[in-house]
């Protein structure tokens, strides 16, 4: 069974999507079978970073998330790269995570699930990288929840730092509920230009 890292901070602008790409492009160069979920509704992992937008507006994630489309059948392989997927984001998963707020459970495990259905399959992944978005509270629990490692980006300034304050609690409150075995894989600086 591979291992699941979400990428994440409440805090927008970070690099939290450059991170995310960037890992699975060194996993994929290493030879590892990796999957980018995209779980951001701006979908930017597929359509601003890799230029691989939704076609379908995100329905294929949340038809992922509800079990009806496995994950394999809608991710997609990443161009330029050997063996790595994406699930792409839209305007779909914004849509669904509303719904889902308004209903009782949240839907909460549904990306956990969704991922543990496709790990069950012939040749699981690797490794899943879960690129999450900066405020949608909802969406980060339900990332978290499928998650065994979490990746915080940040810059070095004052902003950020409370971005991973705010996660920190939430990685606490996860833990207690849903998550309990969730790590801090590490907090990563970004935007560093090194000293020559």
């Amino acid at each position: 069974m591979g291992r699941t890292i979400a990428i994440a901070n409440q805090k927008g602008g970070v690099g939290k999507t450059t991170t995310a790409v960037n890992l699975v492009a060194l996993l994929d160069e290493r030879g590892e079978r990796v999957l980018l979920v995209d779980f951001d509704p701006q979908g930017s992992a597929t359509a601003t970073t890799l230029g691989q937008p939704a076609k379908d507006g995100g329905a294929g994630i949340v038809a992922a998330l509800a079990g009806t489309k496995s994950v394999r059948r809608v991710a997609r392989r990443i161009r330029y790269m050997e063996r790595a997927m994406v699930l792409p984001a839209g305007d779909a998963l914004a849509a669904a995570a509303e719904r889902g707020r308004s209903e009782p459970g949240g839907g909460q495990f549904a990306l956990r699930d969704a991922l543990a259905r496709v790990q069950a399959e012939a040749d699981p992944y690797d490794t899943i990288i879960i690129d999450c978005p900066p405020v949608d509270l909802h969406l980060i629990n339900t990332a978290l929840a499928a998650a065994d490692y979490v990746l915080i980006p940040t810059h070095l300034e004052t902003a950020s730092s409370r971005g991973i304050g705010s996660l920190s609690a939430t990685i606490r409150k996860v833990s207690e509920t849903t998550n309990p075995s969730i790590r801090v894989a590490g907090i990563l600086p970004t935007r560093v230009v090194p000293k020559r």
